[in-house]
């Protein structure tokens, strides 16, 4: 190991234009590629779950809090899409701070449904704008716990 690690050294000094030239090609290709192809790497796959979470303004009181995520809540449970979901206001979990809520959202099966999960989303998205005070935002959920769009 360390033999190749003193060829591969001399190499690069020996020859110090070129590993130059050669690392801002690799430099430009990166960029290039980053530009090309879209920023979701992981597509976003419909598996029946979407994720979201609610934020208000520091300092917020537990009350005021659980007025919003209940509020949530509701839109949440007109949907038509939406089978069940579990909702949480307040510090908890990773979060040390009391403006947070969460839901985890169960949609119906896909032959159930007209839309897929990122069409619901965008379907709740204009509607959870409307609570004052707070901003919503939702994620369709990936396999192994990976967060889609």
């Amino acid at each position: 190991m360390l033999h190749a690690y003193r060829w591969s050294l001399r190499l690069v000094l020996n020859h110090r234009l070129a590993t130059i030239i050669v690392s801002n090609l690799i430099f430009i290709v990166t960029v290039l590629l980053f530009m090309t192809f879209s920023y979701g790497f992981l597509p976003s796959e419909d598996i029946g779950q979407i994720f979201g979470f609610t934020e208000a303004a520091q300092g917020i009181s537990f009350e005021s809090m659980k007025k919003h995520q209940l509020t949530v809540m509701e839109i949440v449970r007109q949907d038509p899409n939406v089978d069940s979901f579990v909702s949480t206001a307040g510090a908890g979990g990773p979060s040390l701070t009391g403006n947070l809520g969460r839901i985890f959202v169960n949609l119906k099966p896909r032959s159930q449904r007209k839309l897929n999960a990122d069409e619901i989303i965008q379907e709740l998205r204009p509607k959870l704008a409307k609570i004052p005070e707070s901003r919503s935002s939702f994620k369709t959920l990936l396999p192994f716990g990976l967060e889609g769009s």
